[in-house]
């Protein structure tokens, strides 16, 4: 045999529990006892398989007989290849008890070291042979559910079994997502002739959409698995659902998510209406073939984390899989250690809604071509300058001179330079009149300046700053007491305020209101308040409902957008099978520009329906069209009266 070296090259852990515990020390003979005939033809078959479809992985043996267990393993492998870490157990009957947790420390053991086998190991291919021979059914589901199987799906599982009606073991619910599970039974002719055996294959959506077991094969063990068997090729999961229906969960959140409640219970069924989601649901589910289920999540929340590692809201009822997957999530890192994320197929930018700059007083005009620090040089640097005038003129008084400057003087002779007064008795002495002179071409520097400035303010009135960040906000909050407020303030932009290192964000958290979008444009408008939303949505709001006919409005959305972190995608539950076709086929999606086509139509033809609803409402209430109705109604009823007064 030569299967260790080619088939086998990969590492293999085995993992023992066993009824029988082997003195310390006591030798364990190989070959000792033999195999029954036809658990011998499973070992072979087992070989085969795991040489042919299995070389390279990384393989686990799971095995409830120690001493068994060593003679397998030679006839799997032919020789003992390291590491090899053998666990022993006390095998016992669990039935009842698979889903609590195993009381038994061994058996505990081994679950958790399985477990950690699964998430900390991460090579191109892992192998689980599970040894059903000479076990109970219930101890073997007890060890898969604890040792999490459901979260390695792309684990190759092969049961070997002596009963062919036992492949129900694929049918266990911690291989609710393994889509590369065999069962390995011996097969037996009416003859009694030996040497073949049977393989049995778990598929996932081959019942009419649903999981099931198959059996797919059967050969002689004289002339191998044949080359063109496709033990861990799943053909139908390759190409499509075949109509399974999923659960989908997603909250409304236009122009991503729109929809249409069918009751007013919590978690309702909801009816998918136009939005950019709907779209590549649609166009999904055709491609892939399946059908689906939307829901509201029960407590009508997007998600947060609660105290023990529990989430609410869309991330909760993935965690606690009652739903498949999630149309619109945010990624954060939080929620990716309790959910699954495909490629995120667009980004979710917040923006500020504020009132657009309002006009300054004119009587400002005056003050407004200098800006507060440069009148304030000018005021000290005035005074600066006549006070030096005067301790220079004291220093170089001639007694020639008629009188003294004095201190008063000196300041006003300053002040009457700069507002170009004609500069009466300039000093006599050369530092005096170099001084005067430094100071009149400061003072024409400075009066071109504010008249150039002046005249400019003037022709175009001042408007208040405008409010582009949250660094503004702040900051008008401290001057002028400046609120603000959002519709929805428990999922990511929570979070994105929460784990910033900027001391304004957290400021802004911790006066964030929550109000309806109808009373923050109301409160908009009434001045000292901005609105945050998403920038799609504001701009849908805006030009639906209040921008005029001539296509102003009042309003201004910030220049600076905040990305919530690394865009939105669709959230699967735990470990799913499917993900990486979603993944696939939302990136061709994306390469062939359809979702931001679909973006764009969905906005623009919202915005021509609500308008012309609008248009509609305008147009049945306006006073011309009553006048009109009114002679139209007085007309008919007078064309049917007159007949009666003929004769």
């Amino acid at each position: 045999m030569k299967v260790a070296g080619r088939a086998l090259a990969g590492v293999i852990t085995v993992m023992v529990w066993a009824g029988h515990r082997a003195a310390a020390g006591r030798p364990v003979p190989v070959g000792s006892r033999g195999l029954a005939a036809s658990v011998e033809d499973v070992m072979l078959g087992t070989r085969q398989v795991a040489e042919t479809h299995l070389a390279g992985c990384h393989l686990v043996l799971v095995s409830p007989d120690l001493y068994g267990n060593v003679e397998m393993v030679h006839r799997l492998m032919d020789q003992s290849v390291s590491p090899m870490v053998l666990l022993e157990v006390n095998t016992r009957d669990t039935s009842g008890l698979i889903h609590k947790e195993p009381t038994d420390r061994s058996l505990k053991e081994v679950s958790l070291k399985l477990a950690a086998l699964g998430s900390s190991s991460k090579p191109s291919c892992q192998g689980l042979l599970v040894d059903h021979t000479d076990a109970a059914t219930s101890t073997l589901s007890s060890l898969l559910y604890w040792s999490k199987r459901w979260l390695q799906s792309e684990t190759r599982v092969v049961v070997m079994g002596s009963d062919p009606e036992a492949n129900s073991l694929l049918d266990n619910s911690a291989l609710r997502n393994t889509r590369l599970a065999l069962y390995i039974a011996p097969y037996a002719s009416s003859q009694g002739r030996r040497g073949t055996v049977q393989i049995y294959r778990r598929c996932l959506y081959c019942h009419g959409g649903n999981a099931g077991v198959q059996r797919l094969y059967r050969w002689d063990l004289d002339g191998g698995v044949p080359q063109d068997l496709r033990l861990f090729m799943s053909n139908e999961y390759k190409e499509n659902f075949n109509g399974h229906q999923f659960r989908v969960v997603t909250m409304t959140y236009f122009p991503y998510v729109n929809y249409v409640r069918v009751s007013d219970a919590p978690g309702t069924v909801v009816r998918l209406t136009d939005s950019l989601n709907t779209r590549m649901m649609e166009a999904l589910a055709r491609h892939l073939n399946y059908s689906y289920e939307v829901r509201e999540p029960e407590d009508g929340l997007w998600g947060l984390e609660t105290t023990g590692g529990n989430w609410t809201g869309t991330v909760g009822t993935l965690q606690h899989e009652k739903a498949d997957f999630s149309m619109e999530l945010t990624i954060t890192l939080q929620r990716k250690a309790v959910v699954d994320f495909c490629r995120a197929y667009i980004g979710e930018d917040m923006s500020i809604l504020s009132l657009k700059p309002t006009p300054l007083p004119e009587y400002l005009a005056l003050f407004r071509p200098f800006e507060g620090t440069l009148w304030v040089a000018v005021v000290v640097g005035t005074f600066v300058w006549g006070v030096a005038l005067w301790v220079l003129l004291m220093i170089k008084h001639d007694v020639t001179e008629r009188h003294r400057l004095s201190l008063a003087s000196s300041l006003f002779y300053g002040w009457g330079l700069l507002l170009e007064d004609h500069p009466y008795e300039p000093p006599v002495t050369i530092a005096g009149q170099m001084l005067v002179g430094v100071w009149l071409i400061a003072c024409f520097i400075l009066r071109a300046s504010y008249t150039c400035s002046f005249i400019s303010h003037l022709v175009v009135q001042g408007k208040s700053a405008s409010i582009n960040d949250l660094e503004t906000l702040v900051g008008l909050r401290k001057s002028v007491g400046w609120q603000w407020g959002t519709e929805i303030f428990d999922g990511a932009f929570n979070t994105f305020l929460t784990i910033s290192n900027n001391s304004d964000y957290h400021t802004v958290k911790a006066h964030m209101q929550t109000m309806a979008t109808d009373v923050g444009i109301k409160r908009v408008l009434d001045g000292g308040f901005s609105y945050m939303r998403n920038y799609y949505a504001t701009k849908i709001l805006i030009e639906t409902f209040l921008t005029k006919e001539k296509g102003d409005n009042p309003f201004h959305i910030g220049t600076t957008k905040y990305p919530m972190f690394a865009g939105n995608s669709w959230a699967f539950r735990r470990g799913t099978p499917f993900i990486s076709r979603f993944d696939t086929a939302l990136q061709q999606l994306l390469d062939n520009g359809l979702i931001i086509h679909w973006m764009e139509d969905v906005i623009s033809e919202h915005i021509r329906q609500k308008r012309q609803e609008v248009e509609d409402t305008s147009e049945r209430t306006s006073p011309t069209r009553v006048v009109v109705k009114c002679i139209v109604a007085s007309v008919n009823i007078s064309a049917n009266i007159l007949p009666f007064f003929s004769f």
